[in-house]
Order: structure tokens, then sequence, then C-alpha cells
């Protein structure tokens, strides 16, 4: 969850939002870019 700290993202956003998002097809925002 290296991109958490990145971002400075809270994780209970993350946690109530991320998987909303991803059922959506949206990009997540703070993906790692390798």
């Amino acid at each position: 969850c290296q991109w958490l700290e990145q971002n400075g993202i809270d994780a209970i956003n993350v946690a109530n939002g991320t998987a909303g998002w991803r059922d959506a097809g949206l990009p997540i925002v703070g993906q790692p870019h390798n």
C-alpha cells in the first residue's frame, strides 16, 4: 500500500471508495506507475 502514503489518502476513504471505483471500472488514483 505504498501509494496510500505517497498520496496522503485517508485509509477510511480508501476502504469506502476504492471498491466502488473498481466496480465502476475507473482508474484508481495513486496506482503505482512502474
